[in-house]
């Protein structure tokens, strides 16, 4: 392995190509790595050092909120309370937001938690364009110049 004490100081000066790969050694023996705003600021052996020895932490600042001791009148809610009209019993399966899905994109949650297509999600939403056009075409078949949909 290139030591910190080596005389070699840049990265790309390293003497032989087996020195060359000291990142790719370093990621593979580690298990960590490098992201690539974090590589192009990488230029000497002491910047892989500091990047290494820095300690990876794998929970969000919201997780570590969740573990304080917190005041009795403030809770931390992990989980999401999700809308499901078919067991929703508070509002009759009202949504708040009707004819809009609740979708789940995440590919982590997906497993979790089930989202609701909601009316709007089998029909087709038409353009602007095409909106524009049937409104023409109604207006000469009823040979209006404005038709009542259309305001005032």
């Amino acid at each position: 392995m290139l030591a910190a004490s080596s005389t070699v100081n840049r990265l790309s000066d390293a003497p032989t190509v087996q020195h060359r790969f000291v990142l790719t050694r370093l990621m593979e023996e580690f298990d960590h790595p490098i992201p690539n705003t974090e590589l192009s600021t990488m230029n000497t052996i002491s910047d892989a050092m500091n990047f290494f020895s820095t300690p990876v932490i794998d929970h969000s600042a919201y997780e570590d909120l969740s573990k304080l001791d917190l005041p009795k009148n403030l809770h931390i809610q992990m989980e999401p309370v999700r809308f499901d009209p078919e067991t929703d019993t508070f509002f009759d399966g009202q949504s708040a937001f009707p004819g809009r899905p609740t979708v789940v994109s995440s590919l982590k949650y997906r497993r979790k938690y089930r989202g609701n297509s909601g009316e709007s999600r089998n029909q087709r939403s038409i353009t602007e364009f095409e909106r524009q056009r049937e409104l023409e075409a109604d207006r000469e078949r009823l040979g209006w110049r404005r038709i009542p949909s259309e305001g005032e």
